[in-house]
């Protein structure tokens, strides 16, 4: 919508550079179709691209990029994880971003008041694990699922692998569906790219619904560069505002066990501040298509 109808329509120029994933030393099965057809995707919307699949292939961008200005036009640059590999914040390497999250602070936000995070992502899903026994469990994409398969898999455990913004979604989908009770670990950075289906659960309220958001202020599945929930959002308000009632903001292994432990009343948002970080486990070994069975078999019981 805002590349078609607005930016193209209006003949807007516009550069995309995309990180294109599944297309070079791809370890997740989930990225290689949207990495794949994107090219297809593009130019079915009238969008011209070109693929950039070596640092030599940069000069493309020289070559191209005075059009995109001239004439008003949208162009990707679908860019390979080959073009930067090996650089000092490149693929694999988490660190660089990772000081810089929650530090400088721009004055034109109102910064939201929090507890000093210590525990990471992993410390709180090993810390949480047991509340987890038995539930049916919706995981963020990426490091989060793999985290959690590391700590407590169980067939109960579905595990996004690809769909960013889509774990509240789902687990919504099943709280309505099912008497089970559902919990779904989401993070910051999907939160961010779809909040909407906040306010979608709050409207329609499931009782058996938590929704637990890790929130490490960085996009932990890329690099950990910083979100805006380490600076401007703060997503238990933004939770608030969208309708929800039943909220709370913790930070220290206390006040998460607390919160845990504690019955629940209504659809509930957790708001669990960590602090960057990725714990080095292995791939998930089970196919996704066997994890959908599983889930499946879990709610018919």
């Amino acid at each position: 919508n805002a590349l078609l109808s607005l930016t193209q329509f209006y003949e807007l120029p516009l550069a995309i550079f995309v990180s294109r994933r599944g297309v070079y030393k791809e370890k997740i099965e989930a990225q290689f179709p949207m990495g794949q057809r994107l090219p297809a995707i593009l130019s079915g919307a009238g969008i011209g691209s070109t693929e950039i699949n070596t640092p030599e292939e940069l000069k493309k961008v020289d070559q191209e990029l005075p059009e995109v200005y001239l004439k008003g036009r949208i162009h990707a640059f679908l860019m390979s994880p080959a073009v930067w590999e090996g650089s000092e914040c490149g693929v694999g390497s988490p660190g660089c971003a990772e000081k810089k999250a929650r530090s400088a602070q721009p004055v034109s936000c109102i910064v939201h008041p929090v507890s000093r995070p210590a525990l990471t992502r992993y410390d709180i899903i090993k810390l949480i694990s047991p509340y987890l026994e038995g539930k049916a469990v919706v995981s963020n994409l990426g490091w989060p699922s793999k985290e959690l398969y590391a700590v407590k898999h169980q067939p109960s455990n579905f595990y996004m692998l690809g769909s960013m913004g889509m774990a509240t979604p789902l687990g919504l989908g099943i709280a309505l569906t099912s008497k089970k009770e559902v919990i779904v670990i989401d993070g910051d950075g999907s939160l961010l790219m779809n909040p909407g289906s906040l306010a979608t659960a709050a409207s329609l309220a499931p009782k058996n619904l938590i929704v637990i958001a890790i929130d490490n202020g960085a996009y932990g599945s890329t690099g950990n560069q910083p979100t805006l929930a380490g600076t401007c959002a703060d997503l238990g308000q933004v939770a608030l505002g969208f309708g929800f009632r039943n909220i709370a903001k913790v930070a220290s292994e206390d006040e998460i066990t607390a919160v845990m432990k504690k019955k629940k009343e209504g659809v509930t948002f957790i708001h669990m501040l960590a602090v960057p970080g990725n714990k080095d486990v292995p791939n998930i070994p089970v196919h996704h298509l066997e994890t959908k069975k599983q889930v499946q078999a879990f709610l018919k019981t």
